[in-house]
């Protein structure tokens, strides 16, 4: 394979064993300060004298994917055809075409298959791995599939009689390199990150979609929008499109103009089964759990805070618990933490450390500026908590205001600090609203309910009984 290869930071130096085994014709890169230097025994050029200028197969885009659709667009204007412009991501699933394969004993019966962007114990994956679990109590032999290897979760997957299959070329399919997905009779590609292969597997059979993301989850694939619209239009009838809540419902209708059906499937948290134990005690705890980043909104609560009652506040403690990034977001969030010693920082915990902090905590705040559902509000429900979260969360759709949970408007950080000092004089309203609260997480985000949601989407597709 002839490439030339566009970018040279760390996206480039990361893949360098991958991109040199192949033949590099030119490397470049827009850094002005770059261009002249020497790396590989190439001399990294400016994009203006190689593209279109010399012959290769492809232009690979070694950088992030916040920049990818900046380098598509300077190509196009180039005169570059876009079949002949790849991400890293589809250069190294074209590389890799094999498959390794993961199995457990199975009755051959039915089979169904999950397709997700990556294995491991967050987000999707967890969601893909509960989703098989359902399908496999409904009577199918479960596959899941991925482009990326997780030792440790694929043994827990075997464990659990779920065969795994991992095949790096899932990100950019070919359609010979899909002939064995044929052997199914249900396939749910999990992550708008796999549509390009949801939407190759579209063109020889049916196929479901399950959309997650936030709207600057899209930008990944802002490049291949024109392509993926294409296919959106031509394959209407074979693929179907389902989310998890009615953000990530708008996020992709508004992303592709599209006007088809989208069912809305929420995900599922499996019962930890731990009976919280309430203690009288004279302060409150609330906790904020999620990476720290501007879309989950740890300085609109940092706002919030200011507004509270200074009374009130010698009776909070607050709890940040999530992975810590290298940025400065996070080192402006760090030096206003530090200013108080009611707020006390963890950094992202294991699952039997968040069941203890679980029992610890009164309320679970969640202010983020988006969130198409929220895995800590469900928990939160699931273990006796009260939530407070913003109207940018898809998990408001299921809140009653004071019922069930609390709303507040992400705009009005005044909201939040109210509602905080609310929690002080209302301990009434608090037990209702955590029992109420269960009773959503049971009848709407138990594995139960997921079960039931895909018995249904089966049965509607022909594939029950």
């Amino acid at each position: 394979m002839k490439i030339v290869v566009f970018g040279t930071g760390i996206i480039f130096k990361r893949n360098y064993k991958e991109l040199i085994s192949e033949e590099i014709i030119a490397i470049v890169d827009n850094d002005l300060n770059k261009q002249g230097q020497i790396v590989e025994d190439h001399y990294i050029s400016s994009p203006i004298r190689i593209i279109n200028k010399c012959e290769y197969d492809y232009v690979v885009i070694a950088v992030g994917r916040s920049m990818q659709e900046e380098i598509s667009i300077q190509l196009r204007d180039m005169g570059e055809k876009d079949e002949k412009v790849l991400s890293i991501s589809e250069f190294l699933g074209m590389k890799y075409p094999d498959r390794d394969i993961f199995p457990v004993a199975t009755n051959g019966i039915r089979k169904a298959l999950i397709i997700c962007n990556e294995l491991g114990y967050h987000g999707v994956p967890i969601v893909s791995l509960r989703s098989a679990l359902c399908l496999k109590e409904l009577g199918y032999d479960v596959t899941l599939a991925s482009p990326c290897e997780n030792c440790v979760f694929i043994k827990e997957a075997n464990q659990k009689g779920i065969t795994v299959v991992i095949q790096k070329s899932l990100l950019y399919p070919s359609k010979k390199s899909l002939e064995w997905i044929n052997q199914y009779e249900f396939v749910l590609v999990n992550s708008y990150v796999m549509v390009l292969c949801a939407l190759k597997i579209a063109e020889n059979r049916s196929v479901v979609l399950w959309v997650h993301e936030n709207s600057p989850d899209y930008k990944g694939l802002f490049f291949r929008r024109n392509m993926i619209d294409e296919y959106l239009k031509e394959y209407n009838d074979r693929i179907k499109i389902i989310a998890v809540s009615s953000i990530a419902e708008k996020n992709f209708r508004v992303i592709h103009n599209y006007y088809g059906s989208i069912e809305t499937i929420p995900v599922a948290v499996e019962d930890w089964e731990i009976k919280r134990i309430d203690k009288k005690k004279t302060e409150k705890l609330f906790a904020i759990i999620g990476g720290i980043e501007s879309r989950k909104g740890q300085d609109v609560f940092l706002d919030s805070w200011e507004k509270v009652d200074e009374n009130l506040k010698k009776s909070i403690i607050v709890y940040f618990i999530g992975k810590i990034p290298d940025n400065k977001y996070y080192e402006e969030i760090a030096k206003r933490i530090s200013k108080d010693d009611r707020f006390v920082f963890y950094n992202e915990v294991d699952q039997s450390k968040i069941k203890e902090l679980y029992q610890e905590v009164d309320v679970v705040i969640v202010p983020s500026r988006e969130e198409t559902m929220s895995m800590a509000a469900i928990e939160a429900m699931m273990m006796g908590c009260n939530c407070i979260v913003s109207n940018k969360c898809g998990i408001a759709d299921y809140i009653k205001h004071k019922e069930n949970g609390m709303v507040f408007d992400i705009e009005h950080p005044e909201e939040l600090a109210q509602l905080m000092e609310w929690c002080f004089f209302h301990e009434e309203e608090l037990s209702s609203m955590r029992i109420e609260g269960r009773k959503t997480y049971e009848q709407l985000f138990s594995m139960a309910n997921l079960k039931n949601s895909f018995k249904c989407l089966l049965t509607e597709m022909g594939k029950e009984g």
